[in-house]
């Protein structure tokens, strides 16, 4: 377990938007002296584009969810991140991968946190 996976969930990524905050950086900063890898569910960009095209989302969040989509891309096509193949709900992955290597995940999820704490999961808040 030498290399800790780094990720985080639709709400973080909205939120991130929200708050204007480069959630990359952050999570350098949270993890500096730690060898990890980004990588995202591919669940979340679905997860985002049903919230782009859902009638009931407002404006407003149909924007922060189109610039955290467009960001994740660009990061990806950077190769800032990792995506991996894993469909909604996104929470059985977190927690797969939780008990597979070591996490840190940005999450605002207070049971899938509770969870993914048990398993020895980081949790970073922004």
């Amino acid at each position: 377990m030498d290399e800790k996976i780094a990720t985080w969930d639709t709400n973080a990524a909205i939120y991130a938007v929200q708050k204007r905050l480069d959630i990359l950086s952050e999570i350098q900063e949270a993890l500096v002296g730690t060898k990890f890898t980004v990588t995202l569910p591919s669940g979340i960009k679905s997860e985002l584009e049903k919230i782009i095209r859902s009638e009931k989302s407002s404006i407003e969040e149909k924007n922060n969810a189109n610039i955290a989509l467009e960001m994740i891309k660009k990061w990806h096509r950077d190769g800032k991140l990792k995506i991996e193949k894993a469909e909604p709900p996104l929470d059985r992955w977190f927690i797969k991968k939780a008990k597979l290597s070591g996490m840190a995940i940005v999450t605002y999820d207070k049971k899938l946190r509770g969870r993914l704490k048990k398993l020895g999961a980081k949790i970073i808040m922004l």
